[in-house]
């Protein structure tokens, strides 16, 4: 809940900071960061309460239980109906059976969407079906990556998404393949039971759920592209708006990814403080690598001064730190003076 409450915020301020950049779309703008800031209340609220009073469903699912049951012995008429059909033991039976089969957990990735992602846990953390589980993680994160990037190159038109929506998922991969080597050192030196292959499909698991959450933000974004002048270097402010929301979607979704990370972490046996230290620095790793790999990668949203090419001449000079806060930023402060003074 924390998490959607901070999405939701981060959504409601973009779209305010969009009303004022983009008067064409000012009022859809509005609406949207009134909507969002709505759910971000409402989440919040709900996180709150699940935190002071967190639900048993297990008692849930006992009174959903007793609720059929009394639902069931309601209707008379519908139970003789079922018994002139078949003996009493076949039904009995084939209740049994559909019960065991609900409780039995389903492994692989759809588990992690269908049923919060527990199952999927066991299996990494028991070591079992890694090959399988990986499998299917690289699918759907080269899927969701490349949807998000053709939307995330698209204000240059067709071009930039087509070589973006190559690109974001090598970033994807390589982020993985960096920051896999130091995950499980970080791991060992801390003490916690993991092998590198649990360590490698947990790390692939974190970006596969950003990635995820990245796609289902991509109607947002596109939203936004679509809202967009054209790219002239006199749309200067509306580059570095987009790339700013591109930056705070991928941020946002890639914490939500490591989210995953944590659950797998608090069902090991380790204290607090060694599951905080191990969270802490993988998560410090995705930030540095990831935002290092899609500067050397870059362009995604493309600029207002140079032709869409694959990769830029010197893709190694500067990061993106330094851009936000040395070029970006900046540039958004001398806007917001000029439309003071006037």
């Amino acid at each position: 809940m924390c998490v959607d409450s901070v999405i939701f915020s981060v959504a409601s301020v973009i779209f305010s900071v969009a009303s004022v950049n983009f008067p064409v779309a000012s009022v859809i703008f509005s609406v949207a960061s009134v909507i969002f800031s709505v759910a971000s209340v409402i989440f919040s609220v709900a996180s709150v309460i699940f935190s002071v009073a967190p639900m048993d469903f297990s008692v849930a699912s006992e009174f959903r239980s007793e609720a059929s049951a009394l639902g069931a012995m309601a209707s008379p008429f519908r139970r003789a109906a079922l018994n002139d059909l078949a003996p009493p033991n076949v039904h009995s039976s084939i209740r049994t059976e559909t019960a065991l089969n609900d409780a039995m957990p389903k492994p692989g990735f759809l588990s992690f969407l269908r049923q919060g992602g527990e199952p999927l846990l066991d299996d990494i953390l028991a070591g079992r079906r890694l090959g399988r589980i990986t499998v299917g993680l690289a699918l759907a994160m080269t899927l969701g990556a490349a949807l998000y990037g053709a939307v995330f190159g698209s204000w240059h038109g067709p071009r930039l998404a087509f070589f973006v929506a190559m690109k974001f998922p090598l970033v994807m991969w390589a982020t993985t393949a960096i920051t896999l080597l130091f995950n499980w050192i970080a791991a060992r030196f801390l003490g916690l039971p993991l092998r590198l292959g649990q360590v490698a499909v947990l790390t692939l698991l974190a970006l596969t759920v950003a990635s995820l959450v990245l796609a289902a933000l991509a109607p947002v974004a596109g939203l936004f592209v679509y809202c967009s002048p054209r790219p002239t270097p006199e749309a200067r402010t509306a580059h570095n708006v987009l790339y700013l929301m591109h930056t705070l979607l991928v941020g946002t979704a890639g914490f939500a990814g490591t989210r995953a990370l944590l659950r797998a972490l608090g069902r090991l046996a380790a204290t607090r403080a060694t599951m905080a230290a191990a969270y802490a620095l993988w998560l410090f790793s995705f930030a540095l690598v990831g935002g290092e790999v899609a500067w050397v990668m870059r362009p995604f949203v493309g600029s207002v001064y140079a032709p869409v090419e694959f990769l830029r001449e010197r893709p190694l000079d500067g990061n993106v730190y330094e851009f936000v806060f040395t070029d970006v930023l900046p540039h958004f402060g001398r806007q917001l003076n000029e439309y003071l003074d006037d």
